[in-house]
């Protein structure tokens, strides 16, 4: 395993436990983020606060939320791609949705500077 793929599941670990801290302690305070609703929405900020501000608004929108990975594998030079899905229930809400998504990790000096959620691989 490669010194990329660890950073991105022990990312991927904070994300499961909800310990915002966690993550931010793997990215660059410089980050540069997008997400799949950030995109939508138009209302994306970056760095450690960008990323806070992605836990803070997924505790708000879910009632539930599971995040599975499927695979973390190296890509390119600096860059890692993990494949997975995200199921979840929007609080006030009777109905479940699941969608599948790609995420696209620059690692740069062990940290985390780029990421990018896709909900294709050739997207991402």
């Amino acid at each position: 395993m490669s010194e990329g793929t660890e950073i991105v599941r022990r990312f991927f670990s904070a994300i499961d436990r909800q310990t915002p801290d966690d993550a931010v302690k793997l990215c660059d305070p410089d980050l540069e983020l997008t997400t799949i609703i950030g995109r939508m929405r138009g209302d994306e900020r970056g760095g450690h606060d960008g990323l806070r501000d992605i836990f803070a608004r997924q505790r708000d929108f879910w009632a539930f939320i599971e995040v599975t990975v499927d695979d973390v594998a190296d890509h390119a030079d600096e860059w890692v791609l993990a494949s997975g899905s995200t199921r979840g229930r929007g609080k006030g809400s009777p109905s479940e949705i699941r969608y599948p998504w790609t995420m696209a990790f620059r690692i740069v000096d062990g940290r985390i500077v780029r990421f990018g959620a896709y909900l294709t691989r050739a997207d991402a």
